[in-house]
């Protein structure tokens, strides 16, 4: 019955069909493609006007206190009294660009899971602090016995303490 029903319908209208189906489906079509690419671009936008601000910041925390924990761990055992003044204030230098990163990174929180993390960071940060604090003050005291004593155990419970996070 449904071949008899095609052979009724004049060849105008199916011309007429066989158009409005395939510009149906454009058009639908294009209305989901529009709107999964507003999506898209709103959630870049969030990402590049509140994520990337804390991204950057802490990529920079991260360089900046790395570089002055190698001179750190050298000045431990270097004796000679030029490389050490080189050391520490490189040392300096590289611990106040970290500081600044750490504010940095605290100004650029916007949301609840960020201040979660910061949370997290902060305790590691202390820790950090305390370990190097007591690297420094051993080290200006000049027992390099002790000192390198100090830098070992301090760094590697430094390591197993924030395996966690």
């Amino acid at each position: 019955m449904s071949l008899l029903m095609i052979r009724r319908i004049s060849l105008k209208r199916r011309i007429l069909i066989g158009f409005a189906i395939p510009i149906i489906f454009f058009i639908f079509g294009g209305t989901i493609n529009f709107s999964l690419v507003n999506d898209i671009k709103s959630t870049m936008d969030t990402y590049l006007e509140r994520d990337q601000p804390q991204v950057q910041t802490l990529q920079n925390l991260i360089k900046y206190s790395y570089s002055f924990r190698m001179p750190i761990l050298v000045i431990a055992r270097t004796p000679e009294p030029e490389e050490r003044v080189r050391l520490l204030k490189m040392i300096q230098e590289n611990r106040s660009l970290a500081f600044e990163a750490y504010e940095s990174f605290e100004a650029t929180i916007t949301t609840e899971e960020g201040r979660g993390y910061y949370k997290k960071l902060s305790v590691i940060w202390e820790k950090w602090n305390t370990i190097i604090n007591e690297i420094y003050t051993v080290s200006e005291a000049g027992d390099f016995e002790k000192l390198i004593r100090c830098s070992s155990n301090n760094v590697s419970l430094y390591s197993k303490s924030t395996r966690g996070y």
